[in-house]
């Protein structure tokens, strides 16, 4: 049997703007990185014409990454992948034009 993950929480840690997270005011094209206040790599979001356009990444405080996907004008597409500190899956969502599509993957740490 699978870990049940609730989505909204995926959801959230999937999503490039997830976190609770204010987004820079404005970035017509290039890549935004966000630290934590330790000076470590939290986000890093690629703009193209002031929307998000290409992969994204979070990381959590101690440098693992912990989800990654791509955005494609601000609305989520293909796959996003989230991760356990360990680095192994923890799930894999698939998005079609911003919505999930198909059944979300869920794994225990041990990559199973």
């Amino acid at each position: 049997m699978k870990r049940f993950i609730p989505s909204v929480i995926l959801i959230l840690l999937l999503s490039g703007t997830g976190f609770g997270l204010d987004e820079p005011a404005q970035i017509e094209d290039g890549i935004y990185q966000e630290l934590y206040p330790s000076g470590k790599l939290r986000r890093r979001l690629t703009y193209q014409h002031n929307q998000l356009n290409g992969p994204f990444q979070s990381f959590d405080e101690e440098g693992h990454l912990m989800a990654e996907g791509y955005y494609q004008k601000d609305i989520l597409v293909d796959k996003a992948v989230a991760y356990f500190p360990n680095g192994k899956k923890q799930a894999v969502i698939h998005y079609k034009e911003g919505i999930l599509n198909g059944d979300v993957k869920t794994y225990y740490p041990s990559g199973e």
